[in-house]
């Protein structure tokens, strides 16, 4: 499991790569925009972080689902 920069539209963006032993099977784009921006940037510590605390692909794939979803209004 890792974090890392990926190319799209000229511009680079972070997504979370997961696998079994060093072959990648899935990943997931982190939201908040491009690797410059101060958002995408804490959230990608913040899956580093999970990573180093043992959660797994699947806490970790939906707490980023979470990030995605956007407000309704009732």
């Amino acid at each position: 499991m890792k974090t890392r920069p990926y190319r799209s539209r000229g511009a680079l963006y972070y997504k979370f790569a997961w696998g079994i032993g060093s072959a990648i099977k899935q990943n997931i784009h982190i939201p908040g925009g491009c690797t410059d921006s101060p958002i995408s940037t804490a959230r990608r510590e913040m899956v580093d972080h999970w990573i180093e605390l043992g959660h797994s692909p699947g806490q970790i794939v939906g707490a980023i689902g979470k990030w995605r979803r956007k407000p309704t209004l009732n």
